[in-house]
Formats: C-alpha cells, structure tokens, sequence
C-alpha cells in the first residue's frame, strides 16, 4: 500500500446531494445522445475517425450526469443509461491484486510527445477516482450490492503502490507527497502529475468517504491527496500573470484547464471551509481571466496606449487614444496579454479589433469572472484602515459608496468575489453594508466561520 505520505491538517466537510462535486452536470434529455453506442454507453472518436473507444472517465461521468438528471427528474431512462455506463466499467475491468482497474484500450500521447506515448492497455487515477464516484452514487441511488462492490475494489486500486510493471494509480514521491497519477508511467519518476486529474481523483475519494461513514482510510487518502495540492499548487502549477501548467512533467501552460483547475479549488473550499482555496482561485483567476466571455465596456475620460495582438496575445501594434468624456464599446473577449495586462477586446466601432488593457478607467461592466463561495465565507478587516465599499446596479453602474474606517477588526459574510470597477472585488451579503463590493486590499481576507 502507499504509505509515508505527508497529510493535510484540513478538515474535511459532509455536504449534502446538490453541493457535492459535479452535482451541477446534469442532461437536457434522457434517453442517451452524444457519442455513445447502441447500448447507450459513452465512447470515445478520434477527431476524423468514426471507430468508436471505450473511455473510462467518459462513461464514468456521464453515469454520474445521468443520476444527477435521474434525482431531479425520476425518468427511467436516466437510471438505465447510468447504470449501463457503470457496467460498462465493471465488464472491462482488469483485477490487480483483488483492486479492479479501468482500461483504455488506445494509445495516448500527452500533449502529443510521441515519445512518451502511453501504450494500451493504460490506467489513470482520474478514471478510477470517476469511477469510484459513479459506483458510489449507483449504490446509494439502487442500493444494489454489485455497485458497493464495485465501490471497494475500485478504492482498492488507489490504496495501491507501484510494484513491478502492475497497474498503478498512486505514488509516494522522495518528498512524501502523494499524488494520484492520471497519467502513470514506469520508471514511476515519468509519471505526468497532472493538476485536473489529481484532484478529480479525490473528489471520487470523498464520495467513498461519504458512502462509508467518513471512514478514516479513506479519508486519510484524501487528505494526503490535499496536502500535495497545498505544496504545489502556488510554487509548481502557477505561472503569474499567466495560465496555470496543466501537468509539471510536461509543465505547458494551458489556457483550456486554467478555468477549471479554479472551480476545483472552490470546490476544496466547499470540502474543507479551508479559506486558502479561496485565496488561491482568488490569485489564479488574476493571473489569468475567464476566456471567451464578452460584455460591455465602460472607458472613462483619459488617455490610454490600445494595441493589436496575434493569435498568441502577443503586442503586433500599438496605438495612444484619448477621450474627453465617458464612452463604452461591447467587447469579444477579455484575456490576458503575454507579457502584460488583462485587456478587452472591442468587437464594434472605430476600435473593433483593439484590446484596451483593464483598469478602474477601463473595465466590463457589471460583475465579471465571479468565484461563489458555497459555503459563504467571513469576510475579515483588519483594525485601523478605511475602507471604500461601492453598490452597483445590473448593469454595472455605480449606485452609491460607503466609507468604513475600521477601529476595531470587524467581519462579514460574502459569498461570492469578481472583478467590479476593474478590480477584484468582494460582495457582502449581510448587514448595513449588504449588497455593497470591497476591493480587494492590504487588511481584507476571507476566512471560514
């Protein structure tokens, strides 16, 4: 088994169905659609190819997108989708040791590197942490005995060290860091420490947790799990000012899981009321914003260097503007210039095409890139400070302010932060100064109640 792994001193919360890891994926319709096969079982096309694969964490999720539809809308078709999923699995597994494993029967090169080509059959932990988490959620749905058992065996292969050329899910690195390995390779070291699938991982741990009775096993994986993320999440997978690395065997910055590797971390906030998995989603939606999200620009009086930009969000042009009044332009997307500021790009008028970097004289309109706390948190600030708290409307447009000078270290509930008047902002929720945003500042925090 693995062992010696450093442990999170976190602890770890019992939430209920609705606020549970992706309890928000639901289906518009029962029935099966997508790419699945004639059975209803999600698969998997190589783009330009029509041959269909079986993918794990695809079947795992979509059986778990199928309970969630089933438990809002008890149509049979649901159940029987996510349990032919779910026996999709257990019909391929392939028995380690008493653990089952989840094949993919295709070969895979991360990032492409043909070099390091995962050959069939291959493992992950993302597959067996997803699979854990539909088997789980079978047996509570069903109360059939077959999907608890498919429950502990898949629990089993996580328990697992490396040994010889065996399947393997999880490792204990020279640093006693646990990591779950969506991608494992022997020599163990080559390994692919990947951020997404790390945590995915142990949201399938907590689902066990929760089906056993907060079993102390189980849940000592999860937070040896945590602790690795605590480690390395600033120092290994950030890039200021930048996305974040999806993987750091690779270590490729990677725009297309920058977004998602920040809901994880508000959901470790919601697993653990540990207020640094705020901070932390709170500094890496800094570094990088939400992409592809327009809206509407407000640009105040001033002058301001514009620029153009190649499809790498690199500077080809720049241009110096001014205007005497306020003015306002929609905007395509807002993203991050290599090198250099947030900006938005304007999509209409003389300055369609040119990116005006963000600021409190440039900015979207409205709360933008907002991060829910759910649980709300406290809102702490420090003594001996003013503090300016500003209201706006649906639109975006300032209602009113408030000045607060601080005597004594006072808090509030928010429960949720954005980016508002061009600054990263918190939202109060209660009290005189409910509905108002606070930037944020030196002598503002959250924490947990």
């Amino acid at each position: 088994e693995v062992s010696g792994y450093q442990v999170s001193r976190a602890a770890i919360e019992s939430v209920g169905v609705g606020l549970r890891p992706y309890d928000e994926s639901i289906l518009t319709r029962a029935g099966g659609f997508g790419n699945v096969d004639a059975t209803g079982v999600r698969m998997y096309s190589f783009p330009g190819q029509t041959r269909q694969w079986n993918h794990p964490v695809g079947q795992a999720q979509y059986a778990v997108a199928n309970l969630n539809s089933y438990r809002l809308n008890p149509d049979p078709r649901y159940l029987a989708i996510a349990e032919a999923n779910g026996q999709r699995l257990v019909d391929r597994r392939v028995v380690s040791a008493d653990a089952w494993y989840y094949p993919y029967d295709f070969d895979f090169a991360v990032h492409g590197d043909t070099t390091q080509t995962l050959r069939a059959p291959w493992y992950s932990s993302m597959a067996q942490g997803e699979a854990l988490s539909a088997f789980s959620r079978l047996y509570q749905v069903t109360h059939d005995a077959k999907w608890l058992e498919a429950a502990d065996r898949t629990y089993l292969s996580l328990v697992q060290a490396p040994e010889g050329e065996a399947p393997f899910a999880s490792r204990v690195d020279s640093a006693g860091r646990l990591w779950f390995e969506e991608y494992p390779r022997y020599p163990v070291s080559q390994s692919e420490m990947v951020l997404n699938g790390h945590i995915f991982t142990m949201f399938g741990l907590y689902d066990y947790w929760q089906l056993t009775g907060r079993r102390a096993d189980v849940g000592k994986l999860f937070l040896g799990g945590l602790r690795t993320m605590e480690l390395t999440v600033r120092t290994a997978y950030r890039r200021p000012n930048w996305a974040s690395v999806y993987s750091l065997h690779h270590a490729i910055p990677t725009i297309s899981y920058h977004k998602t590797h920040i809901a994880q971390f508000l959901l470790l906030w919601r697993l653990t009321t540990d207020p640094q998995w705020i901070s932390h989603a709170a500094v890496f939606r800094e570094d990088f914003p939400e992409k592809n999200v327009p809206g509407t620009a407000v640009i105040r009086p001033g002058t301001f260097t514009i620029y153009r930009l190649d499809s790498d969000k690199r500077v080809v042009a720049t241009r110096r503007v001014s205007f005497s009044r306020q003015t306002g332009a929609p905007y395509s997307t807002r993203h991050r210039i290599q090198g250099g500021p947030k900006a938005l790009q304007i999509s209409a008028g003389g300055y369609s095409g040119w990116w005006f970097p963000e600021s409190s004289a440039v900015y979207g309109l409205g709360a933008v890139d907002v991060d829910v706390y759910a649980p709300k948190a406290r809102l702490v600030l420090q003594a001996g400070r003013t503090y300016t708290f500003y209201r706006i409307d649906y639109r975006g447009n300032v209602l009113g302010s408030k000045r607060l000078t601080v005597t004594r270290t006072t808090s509030a509930p928010t429960n949720h932060s954005a980016v508002v008047l061009g600054r990263p902002s918190w939202y109060v929720t209660a009290g005189w100064l409910a509905g108002y945003y606070v930037a944020f500042q030196t002598g503002v925090g959250a924490s947990s109640y």
